[in-house]
């Protein structure tokens, strides 16, 4: 049917799938075609978790782009980790400068993860507060 899959198996881990998602979109474009590209990617991939069963009252779009705020700089932080050894042959030397200057971009664009970690709890615990309310009344 032309639909595009991408499975990518390299790190497996359970979390949340922005960690995956903005993982992805670090890997794959510059930051002008992050900036171009990432909005419309993520909110198709909301629509489709909505249409797998997520709860947009409870996770709506503006939630999930917090935590993909907040989820992104960990992906990368964890490459940084375990690539210590990355570059020590002289072949790979681009690779954290590289890193380095895609997160400085998305910080700048999005803020500091703890920053957009903390608006994502608030909103999530008013959301299911409200939810948590609404549903003793029905």
């Amino acid at each position: 049917d032309g639909a595009l899959v991408l499975l990518d198996f390299q790190l497996v881990c359970v979390g949340e799938s922005q960690y995956d998602v903005g993982y992805f979109i670090m890997w794959s474009f510059s930051p002008e075609d992050r900036r171009k590209y990432e909005i419309p990617l993520l909110t198709s991939h909301h629509r489709r978790l909505v249409e797998a069963g997520l709860d947009e009252r409870t996770y709506p779009l503006e939630l999930y782009i917090l935590r993909y705020k907040y989820l992104t700089p960990l992906s990368i932080l964890k490459v940084f980790l375990a690539g210590q050894k990355i570059g020590v042959a002289g072949k790979d030397r681009y690779i954290l400068p590289l890193l380095s200057s895609a997160m400085e971009a998305f910080i700048a664009d999005h803020g500091w993860p703890r920053t957009n970690w903390e608006r994502s709890v608030e909103l999530r615990t008013r959301l299911l507060e409200k939810y948590a309310s609404c549903k003793k009344d029905t």
